[in-house]
């Protein structure tokens, strides 16, 4: 079971442990904009700051939507939160 205990902006999450598969889905239609999909990103890579990913633990893949859907990367792609959260930062 994963438990997180949630807060306002900008400390969202202050604790979290369990074991789960995550599975982002963003939009990047151009209705969002440039400038608004990079802040969803942003908010994304914080909210993921406050998992514990790892293979045993929690993994994160993500899909991307505006007139298709795109699979950017598979629940197993990263073990580590740094190289998860710069894949989401440089999401294109």
């Amino acid at each position: 079971m994963l438990f997180c205990y949630v807060r306002c902006w900008p400390s969202i999450i202050t604790e979290c442990s369990g074991v789960a598969d995550v599975v982002l889905l963003i939009d990047e239609s151009t209705s969002v904009g440039k400038s608004n999909f990079h802040k969803v990103k942003l908010f994304v890579a914080n909210v993921l700051n406050g998992l514990d990913i790892g293979n045993t633990v929690v993994q994160v893949g993500c899909l991307t939507f505006s007139d298709k859907v795109t699979d950017r990367f598979d629940v197993n792609r990263y073990d580590t939160i740094l190289p998860l959260t710069t894949g989401i930062v440089y999401l294109r």
